[in-house]
């Protein structure tokens, strides 16, 4: 399965692994020792890192506008913020990332 990386900087890149990723496999790559799992309803979760904001970790701009997107659409007037770096993963077994798709889909 690829699993997108978002950089609080902008820098996104993939990381493939079999089956969905596993803690383990996405910490290094989200800087983090304790994952919160953000859902993003039945298809995508956002897994960030869930002291970010203690830890005083930069706004990750993506990561932010796709999470108050996804609130407005369900009609959730909340101010999200998700700082750090992110974890986006594709839920379903489906082995494939669609970047243009996502991006598409979420107005981006």
């Amino acid at each position: 399965m690829i699993t997108q990386i978002q950089k609080e900087n902008g820098e996104e890149y993939e990381v493939e692994t079999k089956g969905k990723p596993t803690f383990t496999e996405i910490y290094p790559h989200i800087n983090t020792d304790i994952i919160e799992i953000v859902s993003l309803g039945k298809s995508f979760e956002l897994w960030v890192d869930e002291e970010g904001l203690l830890k005083q970790k930069l706004l990750n701009t993506f990561a932010t506008k796709l999470l108050q997107t996804y609130y407005n659409a369900q009609g959730i007037n909340h101010q999200a913020r998700i700082v750090g770096d992110v974890a986006i993963i594709k839920r379903g077994k489906e082995n494939v990332w669609w970047t243009n798709r996502w991006r598409v889909w979420w107005g981006y």
